[in-house]
């Protein structure tokens, strides 16, 4: 106990940027560039075995009586796992979108000089070390935040509070997920949603995930999908 840990979250997740998001509670982008190893003091130990198959733990999961045999069990495990994907697999392929349309746009022309001097000013306890090595990342994602912006203008997509709210529950549904509670009472999800929505950070990341989700709906009624079953491994190796 009280044993001071070092790690590196891009190592430990071999890079996995939902991983790690999810770890470091940020956005899978801002996880794409977390390269730096991080501490942590250990205060508590929990362990975890394995629970009999039987209604005590059905009701635990799930609530009472939603599910009574094994069989409806590992059916409602079963969906509860798949819909955790869903999200992950619209950010998949909102990510493949992205390289086809960029290569369509083609590149952009910016005002570099002018660019780096606002970067630097943004920047200024890191120097121009920092824009330098970081100026080309910081022109990708802007090409990319335009390009974004005009095909969310011409589909007309808007961002409703609702949207905002069943984001945040989503969130902390997924949260709880990971923790193996797959049945979280919606009044605990509502409360939980409140407190991420008090912060102003938290509210941009997910009107920006409510708007990427919206996107990938329209772009996705565009073409023509091929759908496929892989594993849990394959689609992870999909962000590799």
């Amino acid at each position: 106990m009280n044993d001071v840990l070092t790690f590196n979250p891009n190592e430990a997740y071999e890079g996995h940027e939902a991983e790690i998001a999810s770890l470091l509670k940020i956005e899978k982008e801002a996880a794409a560039e977390v390269k730096s190893n991080f501490s942590f003091q250990v205060e508590e130990i929990t362990r975890f075995v394995e629970g009999d198959l039987n209604q005590e733990l059905f009701d635990l999961v799930f609530g009472k009586d939603v599910v009574t045999t094994e069989e409806e069990f590992r059916a409602k495990v079963k969906e509860s796992i798949a819909s955790q994907f869903v999200a992950d697999s619209d950010y998949k392929f909102l990510l493949d979108a992205r390289k086809v349309i960029e290569a369509k746009v083609g590149k952009l022309e910016y005002p570099d000089a002018l660019l780096k001097r606002i970067m630097l000013l943004n920047n200024t306890d890191k120097g121009e070390e920092f824009v330098n090595e970081n100026y080309d990342k910081s022109v990708e994602e802007l090409t990319w935040h335009l390009i974004k912006e005009q095909l969310v203008q011409q589909a007309e997509i808007k961002v409703e509070q609702e949207d905002v709210l069943n984001m945040a529950k989503d969130a902390t549904r997924a949260q709880f997920a990971q923790y193996g509670m797959l049945s979280v009472p919606e009044d605990i999800l509502e409360n939980y949603a409140k407190e991420m929505l008090k912060k102003k950070e938290s509210i941009d990341g997910l009107v920006n995930r409510v708007v990427e989700a919206k996107l990938a709906a329209v772009l996705k009624g565009k073409v023509t999908l091929e759908n496929k079953v892989v594993s849990v491994e394959e689609f992870n190796a999909l962000f590799k």
